[in-house]
């Protein structure tokens, strides 16, 4: 167990507004809390659900300004307490990435990410501590993107997508990526995205390919962001919490653990792409809020939803309503559907 110090947010005497614009003045820290940092295995861990409290800078960190891209090269890298107006590209091993701002600068035309982790020279990149949030929210701008990282005790919103996990030199090989304890939420929507005919789809976290990716304890909000791209905050079609697209290769030895979701179509949508069929790994230990979109008015909702042909290491029953702690079920209103 390791002590969390405060950090800036609306439990302080700072306001989510004031957090959005980076007012990182010395301000009363609430008092810290105590959380464990699990990684790679979650199996009956208890984690302290991620928020504003706990997550992005610590309150009282000072930041040194850089202006302009950083592209790190030299392994052993360390980034610390910086407030970046541009993006970091992660293209060495061993690189950490610690209490810093990462704004992104001006107006981009390609797929991108706030920390980019996509070269093949990437390995054990660490991403801890960190507030990502762009300046200038765009359909091609997601928090982080890539392969070989660990992202811990961020606080990422305003991206199209908060994590996108793939392996760009080997799409059916590792990804060894752990995503854990991270606060998602606030994605923005356009309605024009040249990517999709209808809209930006917007996820959590995106799986297109490979194996060994974690995902846990996280808290995904799948609401659209206030007063920004082309739909409010009040819409709960918000995409997939967790998509498991497999749209590269299968996605396999993996698992999703101890998380929390709440809003958007589908909590969590795991498909097996082109394969016949597909094991992913273990699906366990997550809750699930009910204020999501509704089907067939509202009949119908998909808290985990399961195309046929994937199958897993535990029953699906293993995930539970936030509300009342029981388990989900098979059923149109049960939490578990399948796509025959």
């Amino acid at each position: 167990m390791q002590k969390r110090s405060a950090r800036h947010s609306s439990s302080t005497s700072l306001t989510r507004r004031n957090v959005l614009r980076l007012a990182y003045a010395a301000v009363p820290a609430a008092a810290a809390v105590a959380l464990p940092r699990l990684v790679g295995t979650a199996a009956a861990a208890s984690y302290i659900k991620p928020d504003w409290s706990n997550t992005g800078i610590p309150v009282g960190t000072n930041l040194t300004v850089h202006r302009g891209d950083i592209v790190v090269t030299t392994p052993g890298t360390v980034i610390d307490s910086m407030d970046v107006y541009g993006y970091i590209k992660v293209r060495a091993a061993n690189v950490t990435i610690r209490r810093t701002r990462v704004r992104g600068t001006g107006t981009v035309a390609f797929n991108t990410a706030l920390i980019d982790c996509n070269h093949s020279a990437v390995s054990n990149a660490v991403i801890e501590d960190c507030l990502l949030v762009p300046d200038s929210p765009s359909v091609w701008v997601d928090g982080v993107i890539g392969k070989e990282f660990t992202a811990r005790w961020n606080n990422v919103y305003n991206t199209c997508d908060g994590f996108g996990v793939y392996n760009a030199q080997n799409w059916a090989g590792a990804c060894n990526v752990t995503i854990e304890s991270n606060f998602i939420h606030d994605l923005v929507f356009f309605s024009k995205d040249p990517n999709h005919s209808n809209g930006t789809h917007n996820d959590g976290i995106q799986i297109q390919g490979g194996s060994n990716v974690n995902i846990l304890g996280n808290n995904i909000l799948m609401f659209y962001s206030r007063g920004k791209g082309t739909l409010d905050y009040a819409s709960r079609a918000g995409g997939n919490g967790i998509l498991v697209g497999a749209n590269l290769a299968s996605v396999t030895a993996s698992q999703i653990t101890n998380n929390w979701l709440n809003g958007g179509i589908d909590g969590m949508y795991i498909l097996r792409g082109k394969s016949s069929s597909m094991r992913f790994g273990s699906v366990s230990g997550n809750r699930f809020g009910r204020d999501q979109f509704g089907f067939s008015g509202g009949a119908s909702t998909y808290q985990i939803r399961v195309q046929s042909g994937v199958t897993f290491n535990n029953a699906l029953t293993a995930n539970y309503w936030q509300n009342s702690g029981l388990p989900l079920a098979v059923s149109r209103t049960g939490g578990i559907r399948y796509d025959y």
